[in-house]
């Protein structure tokens, strides 16, 4: 056997076919819908308690902050 161009990774990966990609892709932004409804929840629950008034992030705005 010869070990001209041939690594371990060659022999432990071998790059996405066509269907996986496109199942890559569809994973992908299901992900990322699935996130970006997480995280509107979770700032419409942050609205709805009142956690977003500016008593609790006016620090922010400090300087030494």
């Amino acid at each position: 056997m010869s070990t001209g161009n041939f690594s371990i990774r060659d022999a432990l990966y071998e790059a996405p076919g066509p269907k996986t990609k496109k199942r890559m892709i569809i994973a992908t932004a299901i992900s990322l819908a699935v996130l970006c409804w997480l995280l509107f929840l979770v700032i419409r629950q942050f609205y709805i308690t009142g956690q977003l008034g500016a008593k609790y992030w006016n620090f922010f705005t400090t300087y030494a902050t």
